[in-house]
């Protein structure tokens, strides 16, 4: 069984589409054992009819990587649809090809990798990769830089807006008056200003 397990992800790897569950919220990361589930299109036809899916979700919380080879561009992206909705996690779908679109639009992060298959993946992704060898730097370094930019502007978002308050606020008090401090021209080639700064 482990043989033919094996010779399947080979012989089907440019047409399987993995996922993997990090685990469920709640559980702790030390019970969970590296277990994989390879499904084909009938099998995951199957398991995707509403009365057995949440069956399969069970099944696939367990796994830390579900490989889904065989199928259709519709049950690529039902798989990830159910594991955003059931399993309540962030999604990331990686394709390469025309099929793969609607499930790389179905999920948080999408990754297209650019080849043979030609562009449509690329063109439907968030992010682009040439080989898929790259995708290690893009999540554990480009992702942690995304993240740290974002915390930043969200901090210089709040300190612009706190120091905007704060003229309108003392302006109010010293005049007891709600009458604006400047025009509205003024407000907005401040706040043009104040976005446009590159520190």
């Amino acid at each position: 069984m482990h043989a033919h397990v094996e010779r399947l992800s080979a012989g089907h790897r440019r047409q399987a589409s993995q996922f993997s569950f990090a685990g469920t919220p709640g559980r702790k990361r030390a019970t969970l054992q590296k277990i994989a589930l390879v499904v084909d299109g009938r099998t995951l036809a199957f398991c995707l009819q509403p009365e057995r899916e949440d069956r399969f979700t069970q099944v696939i919380s367990r796994c830390t990587s579900v490989l889904c080879c065989r199928s259709t561009p519709l049950q690529k992206a039902s798989v990830v649809k159910l594991a955003k909705e059931k399993l309540n996690g962030k999604t990331l779908a990686i394709g390469d090809g025309a099929n793969d679109v609607s499930m790389i639009q179905c999920a948080d992060v999408g990754v297209g990798i650019s080849g043979q298959e030609g562009m449509q993946a690329v063109m439907a992704s968030d992010f682009a990769l040439a080989r898929f060898k790259f995708l290690r730097r893009l999540l554990l370094v480009h992702g942690h830089w995304c993240y740290d930019r974002l915390a930043r502007t969200v901090l210089y978002f709040f300190h612009k807006n706190s120091v905007c308050a704060r003229v309108h606020t003392s302006h109010t008090h010293r005049t007891f008056a709600a009458v604006r401090v400047h025009g509205i021209l003024v407000s907005t080639v401040l706040r043009l200003q104040w976005s446009s700064d590159d520190r």
